[in-house]
């Protein structure tokens, strides 16, 4: 009889299926700078912890910088550096061509989504344009 009467329960309240999908969106800063760039460009990132560094050929318009798929891509003027997987609070960079080099300090802003669907995991979104 409790099993009927449980049955009876458990139709009235069905139990919620979370579904997730399974889309790569990793933790993501990107930085766009601006400048009149000359040569081979060096880049070094690195906060809590972590260093990505990369270098970018004259000969090259973009390049993959690690493992995770980073890249640097030069357009005209503008340095897009997409950095996977690492998102701190606190980023220092330096970044170096012919002309010479310019290092700073950056608290990036960071939004949140949720990519896989809700109650699926959060991740970081940070996006920082600056001019040299």
């Amino acid at each position: 009889m409790l099993t009927i009467l449980m049955s009876l329960i458990a139709c009235d309240f069905p139990p919620v299926v979370q579904s997730c999908n399974l889309v790569y969106a990793p933790n993501t800063l990107t930085l766009e700078v601006d400048a009149d760039w000359t040569g081979v460009i060096q880049l070094d990132v690195s906060g809590a912890g972590e260093q990505i560094s990369c270098t970018l050929d004259e000969d090259e318009s973009s390049t993959v910088c690690d493992a995770l798929g980073s890249t640097i891509e030069l357009s005209d003027d503008l340095l897009v550096v997409s950095l996977f997987d690492f998102t701190p609070d606190v980023v220092e960079v330096l970044i170096e061509d012919d002309s010479g080099s310019e290092s700073f300090t950056l608290e990036p802003s960071y939004a949140l989504d949720e990519p896989n669907g809700p109650g699926c995991g959060e991740r970081r979104l940070g996006t920082e344009s600056l001019t040299l």
